[in-house]
């Protein structure tokens, strides 16, 4: 995760259950990586623990897009 700008996480009935994504999520807060949680189609399940005080963004890739741009700009 060293080389990484962004984390993009995508959030699903059941990714919550992943037995890397507390880890994983863990380190990107850590490493003060802009955290992108996008909800999958037609998904309800819960955004995992470490990040619950992020929103996830709807499955649109133009707001996908805008999301991630305006953060990366503002990083600059």
């Amino acid at each position: 995760m060293k080389s990484c700008q962004i984390v993009i996480y995508l959030v699903g009935n059941a990714s919550f259950r992943s037995k890397w994504q507390d880890a994983e999520m863990k380190l990107a807060l850590r490493q003060n990586l802009p955290i992108f949680l996008i909800r999958i189609p037609k998904t309800t399940g819960p955004v995992p623990q470490p990040v619950n005080h992020l929103h996830a963004i709807n499955w649109e890739p133009k707001l996908i897009i805008s999301k991630i741009k305006e953060k990366t700009n503002s990083l600059n």
